[in-house]
């Protein structure tokens, strides 16, 4: 994934393995920006499942962050688990 998305990584696309998280600054200019990850896509000859895909995302939660407009976040549920956890015991 790396080497076919290699001319939008960082501009408007990260991978990890094989997931493809798309930002952009507008919903206009995501269109566009996910459009051309699509066509890299299928110039490669592979293929998406697109039940796994979601589209237009305002907040999306990724390697245990919560990703938004207003920036990187640590996932609540994974301060909550270790909020809760129980002392260690002598």
């Amino acid at each position: 994934m790396n080497e076919v998305l290699r001319p939008v990584i960082g501009k408007c696309a990260v991978v990890y393995l094989d997931d493809i998280i798309i930002f952009s600054r507008s919903a206009e200019q995501h269109l566009k920006d996910v459009i051309r990850v699509l066509e890299l896509i299928r110039q490669a000859n592979l293929q998406i499942k697109l039940r796994k895909c979601r589209f237009f995302q305002q907040e999306i939660k990724f390697l245990g962050y919560k990703i938004s407009k207003r920036g990187i976040e640590t996932d609540e549920k994974k301060v909550k688990a270790m909020k809760e956890i129980a002392p260690p015991q002598m």
